[in-house]
């Protein structure tokens, strides 16, 4: 029905007459006291969906009785998608206290303005967008609807708000945003008031490009603040609640946090009601005459668990409380009514209590804005207990817990409501000896699952202690979404880190409300990640202190102009305790990341068939600084980097870690490595003209025509079986780091494979040269390119101890280790094996060249087409090895 009227109203506009307004609202012309700015001059601005700002203006005045705020609104419809917000403007304010006066809606079209003021549909809403907090503020919504809107037109929009909250008196107090998500034209803002009671102001979160201005002219105070472009505010996210990214203006008429404090203290007054209602509570729960602390422990929790939290914030309520009698008797009230309540209950009790304003997310940073009640949007309370405040909130939710578990009231800054209060102060937060948070998560290897084809699954019991507020927020989670909801959850945020996890019942928990503990035990079965390279090997589980990584924030690549902020609890701990029978084969290893802003400790060790995998984070900040992300960018990703440990479970073999980084002192191999060939080779250098061996390093073709005439066949299958038997000796070190039995028959034929490689190469050589006109006797060939085998067998064992610390790491269960020095030392091992093998073809070549002869060129050409065809005839035969078995298997 209401539709049906806002569609009549529209079209009675259309026809001619100006549509009827909701009450609060009229048309009017624009006030005589505003200082017009011409939009036409202005440049234009880039387009963000489809609408290109050229002014926001903002003008204000507390001159006259009643504040007046008028704005105007000049923007163009670049494309489609911004007609839907382009035909509409929405306009907030209190009926009571304010009114809207509507001054020009306009179209700029063609070089022609059509006027639409009288034409527009207008419907007033009460959203109450935050009802689902049982937060009432009472503001309505003025929706305008513009008819007739289309690409390429200009609106040119202006309305004023006449009036202000009653419960302000004669201050004025408001704040204006500055920057936006799109660039504008000229942004700007202006206000007249009284020169003997100035506006003061303040911008935070910073303006680029801003000037101010502000004099007295006779009587009354001119402010301007302007930016002539306005950039566009790029977000970032991960900020922490209390910055402000896009800027905004304090505007205020109280001279300090004193006048703010005044100005709050007749609303806290506890009438006689009040105080014979707080007198019969303290009776009925027997408080008169118990020591302080007892009378609070009492207190508090009877006021969070019977009053409900509620609040009609209409009109004056928003900032007054309702009297202690009427919330007593309502059983209803929002922070400020709680608050009174459990002030009178502690004074009729005869302890010293009051209001304290805080913000909850400003915090501390409320120091850095302007005095102002708008700077507050929580009250709670302190009460003096041997001769300190003690800081609660009587608006959470029920807390049991003593004084000393309870959680911290932690909003850093308040301003007391009492007499003579003039500043704000500081609020205490105790840090909690111990983790506020602690994980241990025991797994163990279950037998193998037979319907499962098999797959082998780990157990996994995690047990977390939660503490404090995070015991608080955790109970409540369970009596809100109850255990079944509470695990699926579990479940899901699981199903992201382990393969194939499933829950064995829902969780459980165990409830400690005086010493605030709450205890949560869940059961899971994830599946091990079957080894392709080890088939006999239960297989790879990675070990993830998931609890810490909810913590940690993913740093993005680049720099930040907002701070990041840094969640969890000021100290967590996540220990996971994984049984092997048979025990663990690593070392102990610990690692600290440690700056100002966080740290964190990853401990590993062995305790007995138990390996220990420890991380303890410790937040010191609840902020990087922008400026510093770069560093902590670095700390943030090594974190990240040790939250995971794969660990390889062999078949009833000893178990190892899966990955492991090398340390710095790894790079001594490779230069043990490189000293001892460099030794080598000039020894061989010394020894070319009288040794075969060194010969075929350095002069290949001499020394080729010399074995040739010297050496039989014998000596150069003796060669290549050498190099096979180091060629073989990769097989039972892959079989022993697989945890697998030694294959003996893949043994032998890498032993034997150079022998019938050689024979083939140089029977392939052979016909090469003879097709090139140059016959050569195959025996010649044969003897020569086993000797040409001389710089593998000099060169490898020193590609093997370069690489040595890093076989150490894979025999200890590293598959593929990790690192930059890793990275280092196998680049290394490449070049270095690729040096040997160049250097053996070098050899062939110059073997070839003196036992045909022939001529180097017809020498290389005669090994590159005998190497491949050589390859092509080895790709047939493993070709035709695997196609049977493959269409087999199909």
């Amino acid at each position: 029905m209401r539709r049906l009227l806002f569609m009549l109203l529209a079209l009675a506009g259309a026809a001619g007459a100006a549509t009827p307004l909701p009450e609060g609202v009229v048309r009017a012309p624009a006030p005589d006291w505003i200082e017009p700015v011409a939009a036409e001059g202005l440049p234009a601005t880039e387009a963000r969906n489809g609408l290109a700002y050229v002014l926001v203006d903002d003008q204000l005045t507390t001159l006259p009785a009643t504040p007046e705020r008028y704005r105007r609104l000049v923007f163009d419809v670049a494309g489609r998608e911004g007609l839907e917000n382009a035909g509409r403007l929405s306009i907030g304010f209190l009926p009571g206290d304010e009114q809207v006066r509507l001054h020009a809606l306009r179209i700029v079209r063609n070089g022609g303005v059509l006027e639409r003021l009288d034409e527009a549909g207008a419907e007033l809403l009460r959203k109450e967008t935050r009802a689902d907090e049982g937060i009432l503020d009472g503001e309505r919504t003025l929706e305008l609807v513009i008819p007739d809107v289309r690409v390429g037109d200009r609106l040119d929009l202006a309305f004023s708000i006449v009036g202000s909250r009653g419960v302000f008196g004669g201050d004025f107090h408001r704040a204006f945003t500055t920057g936006y998500s799109q660039p504008v034209a000229l942004r700007r803002l202006l206000g007249f008031a009284p020169a003997t009671r100035p506006l003061r102001w303040r911008l935070s979160g910073g303006w680029p490009g801003h000037t101010v201005g502000e004099q007295v002219q006779g009587s009354r105070q001119r402010l301007e603040l302007r930016a002539s472009p306005s950039p566009r505010v790029i977000e970032e996210s991960g900020a922490p609640a209390w910055f402000d990214g896009h800027g905004h203006v304090d505007l205020s008429t109280s001279a300090d946090w004193a006048a703010v404090a005044a100005w709050s203290l007749p609303l806290y007054r506890i009438d006689a009601a009040g105080e014979a209602a707080a007198a019969a509570v303290v009776a009925d729960l027997g408080l008169r005459g118990r020591p302080a602390a007892e009378v609070l422990d009492a207190a508090l929790p009877w006021v969070q668990r019977e009053v409900r939290y509620l609040s009609l914030g209409l009109g004056a309520n928003a900032y007054s409380p309702a009297p202690p009698a009427t919330t007593l008797a309502r059983r209803f009230g929002d922070c400020k009514d709680k608050a009174l309540l459990l002030i009178a209950i502690l004074r009729a009790a005869g302890i010293p209590a009051e209001p304290v304003l805080v913000s909850t997310t400003l915090r501390r940073t409320v120091a850095d804005h302007l005095p102002t009640p708008l700077a507050f949007d929580h009250v709670i309370v302190r009460a003096r207990l041997d001769d300190d405040w003690v800081y609660v909130d009587p608006t959470r939710d029920v807390e049991t817990a003593v004084a000393g578990e309870r959680e911290p009231v932690r909003y850093e800054t308040g301003l007391p409501i009492a007499a003579g209060s003039a500043d704000l102060v500081a609020i205490p937060a105790t840090r909690l000896e111990g983790p506020a948070i602690d994980v241990l998560q025991q797994v163990a290897v279950l037998p193998a699952d037979a319907e499962a084809g098999g797959t082998r699954r780990a157990s996994m019991h995690v047990r977390t202690v939660y503490r404090r507020g995070h015991a608080d927020g955790t109970r409540a989670h369970f009596r809100n979404s109850g255990a079944e909801q509470v695990g699926r959850d579990y479940l899901a945020y699981m199903q992201g880190m382990y393969r194939d996890i499933r829950m064995d019942a829902a969780p459980t928990f165990e409830d400690e409300p005086a010493g605030n503990r709450f205890v949560v035990d869940e059961h899971y079965a994830a599946a091990f990640r079957p080894d392709e390279d080890a088939p006999r090997a239960i297989g790879d589980l990675d070990l993830m202190l998931f609890q810490i990584a909810d913590w940690v924030p993913r740093a993005r690549e680049g720099e930040r102009r907002w701070p990041l902020a840094l969640k969890g609890p000021e100290y967590g701990v996540h220990e996971i305790r994984m049984d092997v029978a048979g025990g663990w084969d690593i070392d102990a290893a610990e690692e600290l990341v440690e700056n100002a802003w966080f740290s964190f400790r990853h401990r590993v060790h062995v305790d007995g068939d138990t390996l220990v995998v420890r991380g303890e984070w410790r937040r010191h900040v609840d902020a990087i600084p922008a400026a510093d992300y770069a560093v902590a960018r670095r700390d943030l990703h090594r974190v990240r980097d040790l939250l995971n440990y794969p660990v390889q479970i062999g078949g009833g073999v000893t178990a190892k870690p899966a990955r492991e980084d090398l340390p710095p002192g790894a790079l001594v191999w490779p230069a043990l490595a490189l000293a001892g060939s460099v030794i080598l080779l000039l020894i061989a250098w010394r020894l070319r003209r009288r040794s075969d061996f060194a010969g075929m390093l350095f002069a290949p073709r001499a020394t080729a025509v010399r074995v040739a005439e010297r050496r039989g066949p014998g000596s150069a299958v003796l060669l290549v079986l050498l190099y096979g038997t180091v060629s073989a000796l990769a097989v039972p070190v892959s079989a022993w780091l697989a945890g697998t039995p030694m294959d003996w028959l893949e043994f032998a034929k890498a032993f034997a494979m150079p022998v019938p490689a050689l024979a083939l190469l140089a029977a392939f050589v052979r016909v090469v040269l003879k097709l090139l006109g140059e016959p050569a006797a195959y025996r010649r060939l044969f003897v020569t390119g086993g000797w040409a085998h001389a710089p593998l067998l000099l060169l490898t064992p020193f590609v093997l101890l370069a690489a040595g610390p890093m076989l150490v790491l894979i025999a200890d269960g590293a598959t593929v280790p990790g690192g930059a020095v890793a990275a280092v030392l196998v680049l290394v091992c490449v070049l270095a094996a690729l040096g040997a093998f160049t250097w053996s073809a070098i050899a062939w070549i110059g073997a070839i060249a003196g036992a045909a002869p022939t001529s180097l060129l017809r020498a290389v050409a005669a090994y590159v087409l005998a190497a491949g065809a050589l390859f092509v005839l080895t790709f047939l035969i493993v070709l035709g090895i695997l196609i049977p078995g493959l269409l087999t298997n199909a």
